[in-house]
């Protein structure tokens, strides 16, 4: 994930790797896609793409829909990409689907200001993140 507004991501890719790197764990692919809204307009390209690698896989397991927790707003390409996985794997991608907050940050000045209501909680971004998901898909 970028820090900036330069989209980084521009290709599906796969890993296949072990849940938390556990030996005694099952194998699991996983795909690092790239978002929607890209900064340079690809986004008929990056569903292509997508929807190639999946078929390349044959299933999916879970969806993650990574946010950044200092901005945790639905925004349009956010909204457009959820409606299109939607319309591409039907109610089940909802069942499978995993909001993931990035940038909670854990040094201590963040944690502090956490505390103090500086900045929001995790817990307080989770809980309205996921209310403002729920009610709008």
């Amino acid at each position: 994930m970028s820090a900036g507004s330069e989209s980084e991501t521009d290709s599906v890719a796969g890993l296949l790797t072990r849940w938390q790197g556990i030996k005694e764990e099952e194998p699991v692919i996983v795909l690092d896609t790239p978002g929607f809204g890209d900064s340079k307009h690809r986004d008929t390209e990056h569903i292509a793409n997508v929807v190639c690698g999946l078929k390349q896989i044959g299933y999916v397991h879970s969806f993650l829909i990574i946010l950044n927790a200092e901005e945790p707003r639905l925004n349009e390409q956010l909204q457009a990409t959820i409606k299109i996985f939607s319309q591409m794997f039907g109610i089940e991608f909802f069942k499978n689907a995993m909001l993931v907050f990035t940038h909670f940050y854990q040094d201590e000045k963040s944690i502090r200001e956490r505390k103090n209501g500086k900045k929001r909680s995790e817990d307080r971004t989770i809980k309205e993140y996921t209310q403002h998901f729920i009610k709008d898909f």
